[in-house]
């Protein structure tokens, strides 16, 4: 196990607010147990960027994905999207996605039939929010807290889940000034502008997303100027170590954006799974 995803827990009343401050938890250590599940706490409050396989199959995917009107995504898309949510951290918990034999049926078919009609459409239907409700709610409905899922697993019985991780919308406003400033920063700016967009973007996007019943709710805090300054860092530092350092840039920058992602902890409830 890394040091990064050890955890620490202790015993504590069940009813007891399961997010009474996760710096307590870290600081005194032990797990929670609801229902003969042990709840795991640890160390890192939040994994949302950098995650996933290696660039590798993501550039494979990409490239097939594009040769095929979308088609070959397919294909990737599961164990990308699995490798993925199992390496988050959100507030502290793990989270599992749950593959069935359904999943591999009913979602293949949906990547295949939302990619063609995005591509149709240049891209519209993602901006106009149809991929989130008909695609991407497919997969956030079998994804669960790990020791939820453990619990489940346990009783053979899954349910669909609530939570809104994926297919969260910022809305067709947020999503139509992203897609048109990502365009012109990339085509005509050489990308100087995606430090704004990134902080505009999640500044509207991690508020949409929903855990269950858990009353967490997230926020990037993240500034366009912040980003600039940790991106133009990570390029110094290439620079004077004659491009070594460029193999650990990104996990540089991804770093510093897990730890500009906040929740308020006095307005989480305890969840019953």
């Amino acid at each position: 196990m890394r040091e990064d995803e050890a955890y620490l827990s202790k015993e504590d009343n069940p009813y007891d607010d399961y997010f009474d401050g996760v710096s307590e938890y870290n600081e005194s250590g032990g797990s929670i147990n609801n229902n003969n599940m042990e709840r795991q706490q640890y160390t890192e409050e939040f994994r949302y960027f950098g995650i996933g396989p290696s660039p590798f199959l993501y550039f494979i995917s990409w490239i097939f994905s594009k040769i095929t009107f979308g088609i070959a995504e397919a294909i990737f898309l599961l164990p990308i999207k699995k490798t993925e949510i199992e390496e988050m951290i959100i507030a502290g918990r793990k989270l599992k996605l749950y593959l069935d034999k359904d999943s591999f049926k009913k979602v293949f078919i949906l990547c295949i039939i939302n990619n063609v009609i995005n591509n149709l459409t240049g891209g519209l239907w993602y901006v106009l929010g149809f991929m989130h409700l008909f695609y991407f709610r497919e997969l956030d409905k079998r994804i669960y807290w790990e020791d939820e899922f453990q619990q489940m697993k346990l009783n053979n019985n899954f349910k669909e889940s609530s939570i809104v991780l994926l297919s969260a919308y910022p809305g067709i406003i947020v999503e139509s000034i992203t897609f048109i400033l990502t365009l012109i920063s990339n085509i005509f700016c050489l990308g100087i502008l995606n430090p704004w967009i990134k902080a505009y973007y999640y500044k509207y996007l991690f508020p949409e997303m929903k855990f269950g019943n858990s009353g967490l709710k997230l926020n990037f805090t993240a500034s366009g100027n912040d980003i600039f300054k940790r991106y133009a860092k990570g390029k110094l530092f290439s620079c004077l170590t004659f491009g070594i350092f460029a193999c650990c840039a990104s996990s540089y920058t991804d770093s510093f954006l897990n730890r500009h992602i906040e929740y308020d902890r006095e307005l989480l409830v305890r969840s019953d799974y």
